[in-house]
């Protein structure tokens, strides 16, 4: 059996629950978003098996990688792809309504937004709806 370990890295600490972690890591996003983009970026139901799994994204080389969840045990991983800066995963949602999570990019000097729509680890399709050029910034989706 796999186990996750959580590790604050603001603080510099892997001890404590999951519950008081994600408090803490909680109190921070809801302050500053920004600041919490990865490497844990977000959770969603990526292959649609009714269990919320894990996105992590690498800041330096811009790679998406997926941890696949039955409730605390890893059962799959994979990468979706990856995006060089500016550009940086902001939202997980089912974006083309097929029980499945997506994932939304944001160019942050072009103010572009791409969509990868996914099943499982895999991009089955995408595109961009648009752009919105700085100062405006992704701030929250509802992908119902």
């Amino acid at each position: 059996m796999q186990q996750i370990f959580l590790f604050d890295r603001v603080v510099g600490e892997t001890d404590g629950t999951i519950e008081e972690l994600s408090e803490r890591v909680s109190a921070r996003c809801s302050i500053n978003r920004r600041s919490c983009l990865g490497p844990s970026t977000g959770t969603g139901d990526f292959n649609g098996d009714g269990f919320s799994d894990i996105l992590w994204w690498n800041s330096t080389t811009g790679q998406a990688v997926i941890w696949l969840l039955n409730g605390t045990s890893v059962i799959g991983a994979g990468s979706p792809g990856s995006a060089a800066s500016p550009w940086t995963i902001v939202e997980t949602g089912d974006y083309n309504g097929d029980g499945m999570s997506d994932i939304l990019w944001w160019n942050s000097t072009t103010g572009q937004v791409v969509l990868w729509f996914l099943n499982g680890t895999s991009v089955i399709g995408g595109g961009s709806p648009g752009s919105a050029a700085p100062p405006w910034h992704v701030q929250g989706m509802n992908a119902d």
